[in-house]
This record gives C-alpha cells, sequence and structure tokens, in this order.
C-alpha cells in the first residue's frame, strides 16, 4: 500500500492550487450551521457520502476551515498512484480486490490514531449516482472501530453538489452529531446507514428552506449573477 507522507511545504501548495481551482469550478461552498462537539483527546473518522470526483477536496477545504486537524483520507491504491502527490497532502491508498490489501490499509489506519487526527473515509467505498436513494456502508468502517484502542468519534458528512441558481453549481454540506464508539466495539452498520439517509434528508430540507449556512469559499460571480449586481448599481430594476 501507499502510506501518506504529509509536509508542510505540500500542504500549502496544494491549498494555493486548490483554492484557485475550487473557485473556477464552483460558485460557492456552504456548511449548514450546526454546532460540533468534539473532543480534543480523541481521533475523529469522517464519513462522507461520495458522488463526485471533487469529494475528497470538500474535504480537505471542510478540515481547514472548521475541524483543523492533521487530515488523513484514504483513497484507492489505483487512483493515489495516479496522484502521487497528494500523499503529500494525507492521502494513503487501498487495494479493496484483495483480503491483504484491506487488512494492510486497517493496520496502517490504526497506528495513525495515536495523534488524534481526523481520517476520512468513504464508507460507500466507491463513487454512487446522487439519485440512489440507499446508502450501502461497507464492513470496513466496524473493522477499524473493534481494534482500535482507544474511542473513536464518528461524524458523518452529507455532501450534495447542485445547480440552482448559478452558472456553476454550489456545493452544501451538513455533520451530523459525533457518535463515540468505544474501543472494541462495532457500531450497528444498518444505523449507521439510516442515520445517513436521514443527514442526507436533513440537508435537503436546509437547503429549499434556505436556513442559516456559513460560506466557506465564495467561487467566480455566474455570468447573471454579475449581470444582476451590474443592472442593481446602475439602477436599473
Amino acid at each position: 500500500m501507499i502510506e501518506a507522507r504529509s509536509s508542510k511545504w505540500a500542504d500549502a501548495l496544494f491549498w494555493f492550487y486548490l483554492h484557485r481551482l475550487l473557485q473556477r469550478h464552483f460558485y460557492a461552498v456552504w456548511l449548514i450551521q450546526t454546532e460540533l462537539d468534539l473532543h480534543d483527546d480523541l481521533p475523529v473518522v469522517l464519513l462522507p457520502n461520495h458522488h463526485t470526483w471533487w469529494d475528497g477536496f470538500f474535504v480537505y477545504l471542510l478540515n481547514r476551515a472548521v475541524i483543523q486537524r492533521p487530515l488523513y483520507l484514504m483513497m484507492l491504491e489505483e487512483q493515489l498512484r495516479k496522484n502521487p502527490f497528494f500523499a503529500r497532502v494525507g492521502a494513503y491508498s487501498i487495494d479493496p480486490h484483495t483480503p491483504g490489501g484491506i487488512r494492510r490499509s486497517i493496520d496502517y489506519t490504526l497506528s495513525l490514531l495515536e495523534f488524534n487526527p481526523l481520517i476520512c473515509l468513504f464508507p460507500q467505498g466507491e463513487l454512487t449516482p446522487s439519485v440512489q436513494s440507499e446508502i450501502q456502508y461497507r464492513p470496513g468502517i466496524g473493522a477499524l472501530t473493534r481494534r482500535s484502542d482507544k474511542p473513536l468519534q464518528v461524524v458523518q458528512l452529507a455532501l450534495r453538489t447542485l445547480f440552482l441558481e448559478q452558472q456553476r453549481p454550489e456545493i452544501f454540506m451538513l455533520m451530523g452529531a459525533p457518535i463515540q464508539v468505544e474501543s472494541g466495539q462495532q457500531p450497528d452498520l444498518v444505523q449507521l446507514q439510516q442515520k445517513h439517509r436521514e443527514l442526507l434528508d436533513g440537508l435537503d430540507r436546509s437547503i429549499a428552506e434556505n436556513e442559516p449556512k456559513r460560506l466557506l469559499l465564495q467561487g467566480r460571480r455566474s455570468i447573471n449573477d454579475r449581470h444582476r449586481r451590474r443592472m442593481a448599481e446602475e439602477g436599473i430594476a
């Protein structure tokens, strides 16, 4: 497997690149406002749904703006081999096609927990269509919590990428309440899947009802947005 080799210079370079990349491709990235009460002395395992190639970048932005912990993100080994620089900003690999590959990645994940980082795992294990109503978790999260020597804080993340009133898509995120899983225990995957489905439904309601949200990143203004602003400045209805 490929281990993470994080460095400060790579992180600074990556953020410079990523910030401009997100600005170019998205109108805005929003976080629905919630209180997130995390214990500093326990690791956090973040479980986002996985609908787009960009999802790992959104997690990176969320951590930088809100959670602010050393970030490690598990990604498919074939993808990390194509993009080896990501190992410099916390990515490490998993080969889900062999039991040995899965075991090595779980062993490595366990070794990272000592410093109470943020570990991002995509529990679906693959990209799935956003229109798919069900969330299907793979058993890796259970194996991780069962073998962990310390309690873990599991936080689910709902992600939506939507075209609304703007030329470019907007990203919406909502974090669930932390679920503390004691060392040696295994969470109920069926229950976790249901909670994630409910979290996505809650995010959809928040978007529809225009609930308060925090702007994490403002992208380039769309053509129609710039046109409306110019008309308003000129006093044209």
